[in-house]
């Protein structure tokens, strides 16, 4: 049986414990925690790892109508973008996931750029 991206980086719960680890990251990261003040970050937490979940599966469908609506107040930029990125990758290196799958991910994530800073 093949395994999907999901299995290799080590499955639902591996990618549920990268986001948390994720988010204790940003907000001790400088260049963007302080637009992660006053959010719930437990929703936060489960609103990320449907998202990533949607990107590694790649069939489950997600809205960029709503990404924008949901990050437009945020006034988000070029290097916001940049310092979440370099965190996702941090996590998932933490977590032992090979740099092929990463990278998989990252180009994923990297489709939402525009809808997620309103290009």
């Amino acid at each position: 049986m093949t395994q999907t991206l999901l299995d290799k980086i080590g499955g639902m719960d591996t990618l549920r414990a990268a986001v948390r680890v994720f988010y204790a990251k940003v907000l001790l990261d400088d260049r963007i925690n302080e637009l992660f003040q006053d959010i719930d970050i437990e929703g936060l937490v489960q609103h990320q790892y449907t998202l990533l979940s949607a990107l590694i599966i790649e069939h489950t469908p997600f809205h960029a109508a709503e990404l924008r609506r949901t990050h437009k107040h945020l006034n988000l930029t070029e290097a916001d973008f940049e310092a979440v990125i370099q965190n996702i990758n941090e996590t998932f290196l933490e977590f032992s996931i090979e740099q092929e799958y990463i990278d998989q991910i990252m180009t994923n994530v990297t489709k939402l750029k525009e809808d997620i800073l309103n290009l």
